[in-house]
């Protein structure tokens, strides 16, 4: 934790980056500003092996439910969801138009595993429409479908 570098290393310049060698002895003590990867790769000691390559990197978290198929796109009206779902509980599907007003919503049983639900939505206008789904009153996944007639 921040606490024990600062005290075991005396790091004390924030925000920094440090360099701690592989038998725990401070190697350079603040690598700071780091506009690329170089400024950082820079740091480490003459002769080393580091070849550093640039990755992608995101954190997603695993909803307790989410749709697996949305279907038939675009939609006369009636849509097929597919839901996968790692609980049972409350499947609320919350359809949304373009400006982000919600136009209706849905309450559906889901089991744990792979669920099946047909939604009517022939009573709405052709566009672009966003359906939420909720699971035990929680946002868990989205998808946009188009209703064309």
């Amino acid at each position: 934790g921040c606490a024990a570098v600062d005290d075991d290393f005396g790091v004390s310049a924030y925000p920094t980056y440090c360099l701690i060698a592989p038998d725990n002895t401070m190697y350079n003590q603040d690598i700071w500003p780091i506009s690329n990867m170089n400024t950082y790769v820079q740091a480490f000691p003459s002769g080393n092996v580091i070849n550093p390559a640039s990755c992608a990197v995101s954190i997603n978290e695993q909803g307790v439910a989410s749709f697996t198929e949305v279907f038939p796109q675009p939609s006369t009206g009636v849509v097929t969801l597919n839901v996968d779902s790692r609980v049972s509980g409350t499947l609320t599907v919350e359809v949304f138009d373009i400006l982000g007003q919600r136009v209706s919503a849905y309450s559906l049983n889901g089991n744990s595993g792979a669920n099946t639900h047909t939604l009517d939505l022939s009573d709405l206008t052709d566009g672009q429409y966003v359906l939420k789904l909720n699971m035990n009153d929680r946002a868990t996944d989205a998808r946009r479908i188009v209703i064309a007639r």
